[in-house]
Parts: structure tokens; C-alpha cells; sequence
């Protein structure tokens, strides 16, 4: 804007100058007496005039446009080391997606030896998985874990009671960490699964009114629970309907097929009932500290079992003429006929009474063995 406006102003001094010549060459030149004396004073002429002006303008002219040239020559002096910057940008910019590309394939790479190796890791206990033996199922994952713990967590829950639950507690107990939280986590979602085969006996169609366990024995709604659990529901009126409410909270009428007294076992029937039974083993042998856990009603109300654990600390204890085993169990009020299981799933007893088994008002839990269920299932499952 600045050196146009210089040249307007050049434009305009011009055409001044020139309309001042032509005033001056078309005015008639004054006469001159012959007589007098002229005195002459060199003046600058007009042509010396537009020169002076037009230098003036040219000068402004440069003034005006040097900032503007020194902008440019200040731009090409560094534009090398532009340059330099953009080519150093892009170099790291490809340098880094070469070593994330390479990082990928590292890890790619990496994931597949690590998947071989767990692949032969378990190949070379096959045989030994692959036994009937619970034990021998057990011991193959234990010595996996050795190995691969993660690995190892994983086939035990598939295998669950046929030797994964024993791998998982040891599991727990040796492990640290979160491989132990796993462990943990793996064998409430097996005992979940055992869950479905208890249930609540209640006076009414909610589990707010229950008032004890029972368990599915039977492949047409045959329960097992305890004597009491029924008079505390029917009283003398063992001919009528009791309930049952199941873990998904639906309920089901039940009728007594079998009771003798409040201290042995009875058998009630849901006939619309289709659970799973429990597995009850013909010979199981339990030992003195031997692993139990009980699935027993939620302690705080409402759905839902747990499974506590515990373990058997008498084999045999007599009391009013019934022998017991007795545990360290925790278990809540109204837990009466929940069943015990060992590691491998199996029935060991059921839930029958407290018992204060020392001086320090420590309470166990007695079972009525496994043993005594069998035999009552014998006389009167049909």
C-alpha cells in the first residue's frame, strides 16, 4: 500500500510541474525596458525540478520496500535448515513405525513360541490326564503348574471334580498373587455349578420362610434333608404340602415320602423337579483333616448358596447313639441338611447339628456320614 501510494504522489507532483511549465510558456513574457538593469538569479529549472522529485520518490520507493526484501532473504537464508528439520521429522516419524512394526512382530512371534511351549507342556502329561484315576488327574496338574501356572488354572476348570478342584486348592494355597485370586475364582464357579442341586425347604413359595436345606438325590425330584427340617415346616401335618425354591428363585410343591424322627433323615419329592442329583460314591473313605466343603444358604438372606470350607477334625463322634463326623465348618442358622462334598465333588455327609467339640466354646459341625445316607437310600428311594 505504502509504495503505491508513493507512486500516486509521484504521479501527482508530475502533472503538477508540468501544468506549471505550460502556465509559464503560455503567459506572455513581461516587456523589458531598453534601459534598465536586470539583475539574474540562477533558478533551478523545471526539468532539474521533476528530476529532484522523482529521486525523492525513488528513495522513499526503497525505503519502503527494504524491510520487505530483508523479510525474504532472512526466509531463504534459513530455509536450509527447514529443509533439514522436515527431512529429521520424517526420519523419526519412519524410524518409529519401523520399530512398532518390529515390536508387533516380536510380540507375534513371542505368543506363538509361548502358545508351542504350552502345547508341549500339556502333551507331555496327556497320558497321564487322560487317566480314570482322580488322583493321578490331580497330581498331572500340579506338576503343570510347575511349569505353567496359568495353563494350569485353566485344565482344572475344565476337568472341575475329576481332579481339577484338588489341583486348584493347592493351587490357592501355593500360589500368590493374582494366579491365586484365579485359583480362587475358579473354584467358586465350580462349586456354583454343584449348587443347583440344593435347594430350600420353606412353608410358603418364598425363600424368606425357609427352614432348611435339602439336596437332589434322585432322577424324579427325590430330596434328601432332616427330620426336623420337616416338622419345623408341616408339624404333625406330614400328609400335607411343604415348598421348595430352587436357585433361580422358582418353587415347587413338595410331599414327604419318608419320616421317622426329628434326628434321622427324611425323603420329600418334588415330582415337576429336574436338578441334577448329587453324586453319593458307594465307598468313600474320609480322613482325619481331610478338605470338605459345605454349600449352604446365603448368610445374609435372600438367593443364593456359598460354599465354605473346612476340615474334618473327628472322624467318628457318638452322641444319643448316632455317630457323627465332625468338622470345622462355618455354617449360618438354618443350614440344617446343606451337603458336605469332598474335593472331588463327592457327597461326604450331611449338615446335622453344632457341636462344641473343646473348652473354648469352639463350635464344629457334625455330618451324618455319607455311609448312613446310602443306607437310607436303599430302603426307601424307589
Amino acid at each position: 500500500m505504502k509504495f503505491i501510494f508513493a507512486i500516486t504522489l509521484f504521479l501527482f507532483l508530475s502533472i503538477t510541474s508540468v501544468s506549471e511549465v505550460w502556465a509559464q510558456s503560455s503567459t506572455p513574457a513581461p516587456t523589458i525596458p531598453a534601459t534598465a538593469t536586470v539583475s539574474v538569479t540562477p533558478t533551478p529549472t523545471n526539468l532539474e525540478r521533476l528530476n529532484a522529485m522523482e529521486t525523492q520518490v525513488s528513495e522513499l520507493a526503497e525505503a519502503i520496500e527494504a524491510p520487505r526484501k530483508d523479510i525474504w532473504d532472512i526466509i531463504e537464508s534459513i530455509s536450509g535448515l527447514v529443509t533439514g528439520g522436515v527431512v529429521a521429522v520424517a526420519l523419526f516419524l519412519a524410524t518409529q513405525f519401523y520399530q512398532n512394526r518390529q515390536a508387533v512382530a516380536q510380540n507375534r512371534h513371542d505368543e506363538q513360541q509361548l502358545k508351542i511351549s504350552r502345547i508341549e507342556t500339556v502333551s507331555g502329561f496327556m497320558d497321564y490326564l487322560q487317566s480314570k484315576d482322580k488322583r493321578t488327574v490331580a497330581a498331572s496338574i500340579k506338576a503343570i503348574s510347575a511349569l505353567d501356572a496359568d495353563i494350569a488354572i485353566e485344565l482344572a476348570k475344565i476337568f472341575d471334580f475329576d481332579g481339577g478342584v484338588a489341583a486348584l486348592i493347592d493351587l490357592a494355597s501355593g500360589e500368590k498373587g493374582e494366579r491365586a485370586t484365579q485359583a480362587n475364582i475358579a473354584l467358586k464357579s465350580i462349586f456354583e455349578r454343584l449348587n443347583r442341586s440344593v435347594v430350600l425347604l420353606s412353608k410358603d413359595t418364598t425363600s424368606e420362610n425357609y427352614r432348611g436345606v435339602g439336596f437332589v438325590v434322585g432322577t424324579r425330584g427325590q430330596i434328601i434333608t432332616l427330620g426336623f427340617v420337616v416338622d419345623t415346616i408341616l408339624g404333625e401335618a406330614r400328609d400335607q404340602e411343604g415348598y421348595i425354591v430352587t436357585l433361580d428363585n422358582s418353587s415347587q410343591p413338595f410331599v414327604v415320602k419318608h419320616y421317622s424322627s426329628p434326628k434321622e433323615l427324611a425323603l420329600v419329592q418334588a415330582d415337576s423337579l429336574d436338578l441334577p442329583a448329587l453324586n453319593i460314591p458307594t465307598s468313600i473313605e474320609a480322613e482325619f483333616f481331610m478338605d470338605v466343603f459345605a454349600l449352604v444358604p446365603n448368610p445374609h438372606g435372600g438367593m443364593g448358596w456359598r460354599a465354605t470350607s473346612g476340615k474334618i477334625i473327628e472322624l467318628s463322634k457318638e452322641l444319643s447313639g448316632q455317630n457323627y463326623i465332625v468338622t470345622d465348618l462355618a455354617a449360618n442358622t438354618g443350614a440344617g441338611g446343606s451337603p458336605v462334598v469332598d474335593k472331588y465333588g463327592q457327597v461326604v455327609g450331611i449338615i446335622a447339628l453344632k457341636y462344641n467339640y473343646n473348652k473354648k466354646d469352639a463350635d464344629g459341625i457334625g455330618l451324618l456320614p455319607a455311609k448312613d445316607i446310602l443306607h437310607f437310600l436303599e430302603q426307601h428311594l424307589r
